[in-house]
């Protein structure tokens, strides 16, 4: 099961709880918008013991970079996923010039390739993107790891038990 302590903050949370203009999430350089990070930020209940995991292949756009420099300003710890090969291969675009991994206590390379697509197409381009394949694989190796922690503490890890077993939405509730 998953980790039941979990919240995502995206960048919808400024229509979905912020009241702002659907409109705003169509816009093809959201991400770019440093501005729009603070507004998600505000919106959600961080609580200071909270762990921020960030990830965003290229790891160079504005609000994905602001979105870090806030949380590490209130003094949470930061995991990255992030693709090295092409966050380097990229300029920033955060007015700080910096990287979502310059920011981050940790960070963890999805060995994308510089673009995410592994798949060539004829006449260019490519499709296919690695980054949700590893970027997954990363995330539950984090879930293992804390989990395995808690229970090395003799601690109950907060996990959800699937719906679809037996006892499981007795146990949820």
């Amino acid at each position: 099961g998953g980790l039941v302590p979990t919240n995502m903050l995206a960048l919808r949370d400024v229509v979905l709880y912020g009241g702002e203009d659907p409109e705003v999430v169509h816009d093809q350089f959201l991400e770019r918008d440093v501005d729009v990070a603070g507004r998600v930020y505000r919106l959600a209940s961080i609580a200071p013991a909270d762990v921020f995991l960030i990830i965003s292949s290229s790891g160079v756009n504005a609000a994905i970079v602001e979105m870090a420099r806030l949380a590490k300003a209130d003094g949470h710890p930061l995991i990255a996923i992030t693709s090295l090969a092409h966050t380097e291969a990229v300029d920033p675009q955060h007015p700080s010039g910096l990287r979502l991994r310059d920011l981050a206590d940790v960070t963890l390379d999805n060995g994308a390739p510089i673009g995410d697509a592994m798949l060539p197409l004829p006449g260019g381009g490519a499709a296919c993107a690695a980054s949700t394949l590893t970027g997954a694989l990363l995330v539950e190796m984090l879930v293992a790891e804390v989990v395995g922690g808690l229970v090395e503490l003799g601690e109950t890890p907060p996990v959800y038990l699937s719906n679809n077993v037996p006892g499981g939405v007795a146990r949820n509730e």
